[in-house]
């Protein structure tokens, strides 16, 4: 799936990585066939008149028309292409964090995103990186990004014992989860209702807006810290 894992080093001081987020990563020959014009060289000679009523036509409800007017038309693409998604994850036994983004997240994301989930959890943690399509060349569509992203979710939650806690960094994380209603700001802060094995989403600021405004960092910890432990 192209995940790459990142290797977990435990937060020395919970309280002091739960308000700073400050931690580290360690990452780890068939026979040639006659020309056309050959064949053309080899076969009858046509009279003028010949030539005139070459053109074929097909008998359609009573009317001639010419075979042209038949020929269907190519398929459009309906499939949209979109940019790809880069995403980066933690998980610490039954709360999942999970941050997607159009640009490449850089190590300052990777190692924030660690540093909040040892706030959480110091041990125990798994994380690595991602991203769809997995090749440079393959196109992509919302839809087919959304599956993707559900299908991935749905693999972690099979690995824990309980109904799974998926936090979603930033607006773009929300919108691969269509069937939760409401705006980025209408639900930022908010624990909302899961569905089938992800027993509740929480909607935090994106990795990028933490590390641009440092106010961002605690109204994620009051959004998360009661799952401190758990």
């Amino acid at each position: 799936m192209g995940v790459d894992i990142y290797v977990q080093r435990p937060a020395s001081d919970m309280e002091a990585d739960a308000l700073g987020f400050e931690s580290e990563v360690i990452t780890e020959d068939a026979e040639e066939a006659p020309s056309s014009s050959e064949m053309v060289a080899k076969s009858s000679p046509l009279k003028s008149e010949d030539i005139l009523k070459a053109e074929p036509e097909v008998e359609v409800a009573g009317q001639q028309v010419k075979d042209d007017s038949l020929l269907e038309e190519e398929p459009a693409d309906i499939g949209i292409a979109i940019e790809p998604l880069h995403f980066l994850w933690q998980q610490t036994d039954s709360s999942l964090m999970l941050s997607v983004q159009i640009d490449q997240p850089t190590d300052q994301h990777a190692r924030l995103l660690q540093a909040i989930a040892a706030s959480l959890r110091p041990s125990n943690l798994q994380g690595g990186s991602g991203k769809w399509p997995l090749t440079d060349a393959q196109k992509t569509t919302e839809i087919e990004t959304q599956q993707f992203l559900s299908s991935f979710v749905q693999g972690r939650s099979e690995q824990t014992g309980s109904g799974l806690k998926l936090i979603l960094f930033g607006e773009q994380s929300l919108s691969q989860f269509p069937n939760l209603e409401g705006g980025y700001q209408q639900l930022i802060g908010k624990v909302l209702p899961g569905v089938g094995k992800i027993s509740e989403f929480r909607l935090v600021p994106s990795l990028e807006d933490m590390l641009a405004d440092p106010k961002s960092k605690s109204l994620t910890w009051q959004n998360i810290r009661d799952l401190a432990g758990s």
